[in-house]
């Protein structure tokens, strides 16, 4: 089990990874990490902007039980992202999404 860390360490450590991990066509920097709290559960994220100027969501985690950053899978973001990332969350949640994979 990793030490315990302030929210300020984990927003750090949140924005490294993703920095490092998660770059996706499209998005530009500067990236920036935050953190919210639903249902008692703390997430940390990161965004970043596109090259029209959205906002864009990049990585969201949350601290597992050994005190470490763990990726959080789309399909488990919670409502809040929502309204923060609409056209990002619209995305993932598409259900003609499905529709299109099976009709070909």
């Amino acid at each position: 089990m990793g030490p315990e860390l302030s929210e300020s360490e984990y927003v750090k450590q949140a924005l490294a990874q993703s920095s490092l991990f998660s770059l996706i066509p499209g998005i530009a920097g500067p990236y920036v990490a935050d953190a919210l709290v639903w249902a008692r559960i703390r997430y940390y994220y990161v965004h970043a902007f596109d090259y029209s100027g959205a906002r864009r969501l990049v990585e969201v985690f949350v601290v597992n039980e050994q005190r470490l950053l763990e990726p959080v899978l789309a399909f488990q973001y919670p409502p809040p992202f929502r309204t923060l990332f609409p056209e990002d969350y619209a995305l993932l949640h598409r259900d003609d999404l499905q529709e299109e994979a099976t009709s070909d």
